[in-house]
């Protein structure tokens, strides 16, 4: 298992190494659109958003690399060397899956310090929200799974995780605010 973790640790790493353009472009990217948010076509002096931004942004990468990772292994061959392996192909995608979270949560946290630093904003927080954070990447990480299984059957279904994404964005309450 430990063997199991350090070998999906260092692919995702060698992944990152090798794409880390669109990583760079991926993180100026969120950081624009936050300022576009906040500063520019919405104007919001409700911090309480900022959260929601940030679930969007875990969520869709968690949803992204999930379904975009099978859909590629799927076409360029090597899923089939994933199920060869001697591990179960569902410990594989589990582990795969916190990694891409572990991942995931790093570079949110990257994003918030380099937002923190540029912007003059605060970001409110609460013990409260951790609950709701790890209750919500269950549910991001059960519906990425979900969607990588279904590229499993239907190939193209990775094309579908944008929609799912704009949609999230929609329900965070960023483009539409709501009010409890």
């Amino acid at each position: 298992m430990i063997y199991l973790i350090k070998a999906e640790t260092k692919r995702y790493f060698i992944e990152i190494k090798t794409y880390y353009p669109d990583h760079v472009v991926d993180f100026f990217i969120k950081y624009l659109l936050f300022t576009l948010f906040f500063y520019g076509f919405i104007r919001s002096t409700n911090n309480i958003s900022s959260i929601g931004y940030f679930y969007w942004i875990i969520a869709s990468s968690i949803i992204s690399e999930l379904t975009v990772n099978i859909s590629y292994e799927k076409q360029t061959g090597t899923f089939e060397q994933l199920i060869l392996k001697p591990y179960p192909c569902w410990l594989i995608m589990l582990v795969r899956t916190y990694i891409v979270l572990l991942i995931t949560l790093i570079k949110s946290a990257t994003l918030v310090v380099v937002i923190g630093l540029t912007l003059p904003i605060t970001f409110p927080f609460s013990l409260s929200l951790i609950p709701v954070l790890l209750i919500s990447i269950i549910g991001y990480s059960g519906l990425g799974l979900l969607l990588s299984r279904l590229t499993l059957k239907f190939t193209k279904i990775a094309s579908f995780e944008s929609i799912i994404s704009y949609g999230l964005l929609v329900l965070s309450g960023i483009l539409i605010p709501y009010t409890l």
